[in-house]
Formats: C-alpha cells, structure tokens, sequence
C-alpha cells in the first residue's frame, strides 16, 4: 500500500477526531460496530508508471515524426528515454495522473481487495455478533469501499441500506471532501439502526479511532 502522506489533511488528527466522533454517533444507536481505515491508495500501481512512462516517450517520438526539425536524429533516442523517465517520476509523485492512466475498473478492483485484506487483517470479524462494518476510504482512487460481516449481512436490513452504502461508495468522487463522506457515513446509522438496534448490554469490541 502506498504511504500516507504526511500533509494530506485527511491524516491530521482533527479529521481523525471528527470522523471518530460520528463512528461514535453512529454506534449509539445500533449494535454493529463500525472501523473506519483511511489509505493513501489500494495498490502501488507501478502499471500506472509504465504506462505513463510510455505515452511520454511516444508523444516525443510522435512530435519527431510530425515535426522532423524539432530535434536533431541524434537526440531522438535519449530523448524519447528522459521523456520515459520523467513520465514514470510524474506518475509516481501525482495521484492525478495515475488516475487518468488507470482504468475505473482496475482501480476499484483494488480498492475492493485492500478492503477485503484489511478486514482480515484488522480483525473486524472478532465481534461476538459477528456485526462488525469495515468502511474502507482509499484516497487516490476517490472510493470507499465498505465490507460487512456475516451479522450485518444477515440483519433484516432495510432498503435504503443499498441507497447509503452506494452514496458513501461516491462520496469522493468529486474530490476528498471530508464534509460530504461524514454526510454519507453518518446516513449509515438509520438502516442499521433498523435492522441492528443497540442492546443495553452491548459493549463497543472495536475501537472508534480511524485506523491506516
């Protein structure tokens, strides 16, 4: 997985606070527990690299082609290489680009399989109601994946159920809008709620603090 970037404010701790908070919220009126894990990215995507690296050289070897003056035969070779290099480096050092080269698919592939990894890995299947929700958020894909276990599955879930869990899948389409996932985290509370309403004796198994 990618490393969090130490300046995304997503990271800081006053959006780790306020995401916390509406786990809590959520939490006190049903019995699922919910994990929220926050990446920088699902995959390390050196494909995206390549790929990149390539247009680059091309786009270079094209402008000889068309414009045969632009560079002397000479140069053409190393440049098409620098132009490799830099295109790799561009990738590697902007979410943006790595985006565009990738295909939606590939990417929420990924996203769905760090997700699944993390749930494992995060033991959110250690609840004694099996009623753990992973909300899984990979930040360079804009995508939030959310992962239930068998409990929550199972609960006669309403409706909009569905409804939320695909508004929250695209809460970041348009950007990391932080406002815009609690909105869409927070519509969680209300089918589960329904299907899963909190017990006197329930006990909070999972800690609230958004996980890496």
């Amino acid at each position: 997985m990618t490393a969090a970037p130490p300046h995304d404010p997503w990271f800081a701790p006053d959006a780790r606070t306020r995401v916390a908070e509406v786990v809590r919220t959520i939490e006190a009126r049903t019995s699922a527990e919910l994990v929220v894990t926050v990446r920088a990215a699902s995959d390390a995507y050196r494909d995206a690299d390549l790929i990149s690296g390539l247009l680059l050289g091309f786009a270079v070897l094209l402008a000889h082609l068309y414009i045969p003056d632009l560079l002397p035969h000479t140069f053409v070779g190393p440049a098409v290489a620098l132009a490799f290099i830099v295109g790799v480096v561009l990738s590697r050092t902007s979410p943006a680009i790595r985006r565009t080269v990738l295909a939606r698919a590939r990417q929420h592939a990924a996203v769905r399989a760090a997700a699944r990894e993390a749930f494992v890995d995060q033991n959110i299947a250690s609840t004694r109601g099996r009623t753990g929700v992973l909300v899984f958020v990979s930040l360079l894909e804009r995508r939030v994946e959310v992962v239930p276990d068998i409990g929550v599955v199972n609960a006669p879930l309403p409706g909009h159920w569905d409804a939320a869990l695909v508004a929250l899948a695209r809460s970041l389409e348009r950007g990391h809008d932080l406002a815009a996932f609690e909105q869409a985290l927070a519509a969680l509370a209300s089918p589960l709620a329904h299907a899963l309403p909190r017990q006197e004796a329930d006990l909070n198994e999972l800690p609230d603090e958004v996980r890496a």
